[in-house]
């Protein structure tokens, strides 16, 4: 993950909006920060760099990057509903921000809710966090590919993906 390079495709408004953010909730955004790194390496780790194309291994990342942002949070001290509003609340920032085409910007934003829906059942199980990742990595054996926004609506709390 490049900050900077990050940082520079952004609009003065987005990054006066980004600040905002990271100013008003500094614990939370750490903790943003924090799970993103490690959903990038983790994800790598399993997938190598095709996790930036529409295929299983960006369903695994988005839906994991909710995960370690609610795990995170957690480990702050905040609690799962705090955690989850927050996880939503942030990636649906960076949904808006990074604009995709409308099938993948849907595509993204399910498989995000399937991280918060894991996330939730993990809490309430108590697992602990390598196990979990373990578990969500098997999720990937029963992802749906998808080819329209209908199909995203049928997938329920599976991970959909575009391409192969």
């Amino acid at each position: 993950m490049n900050v900077g390079r990050i940082i520079k495709s952004l609009s003065w408004s987005q990054l006066i909006r980004l600040l905002g953010i990271a100013i008003s909730r500094p614990i939370l955004f750490y903790c943003f920060i924090k799970a993103t790194k490690k959903c990038i390496s983790i994800t790598t780790t399993h997938f190598g760099n095709t996790h930036h194309k529409n295929n299983i291994a960006n369903a695994f990342r988005h839906a994991l990057w909710t995960f370690l942002i609610i795990n995170f949070s957690l480990k702050a001290g905040k609690n799962i509903k705090k955690s989850t509003s927050w996880a939503k609340f942030i990636t649906d920032w960076h949904e808006d921000t990074f604009i995709n085409n409308p099938l993948e910007r849907a595509m993204d934003i399910h498989n995000n809710t399937v991280g918060i829906c894991f996330a939730e059942k993990q809490y309430s199980s108590n697992k602990n966090l390598e196990i979990s990742i373990t578990s969500l990595l098997d999720n990937t054996n029963e992802a749906i590919q998808i080819t329209n926004l209908d199909e995203i609506k049928l997938a329920n709390n599976k991970l959909v993906f575009i391409d192969t």
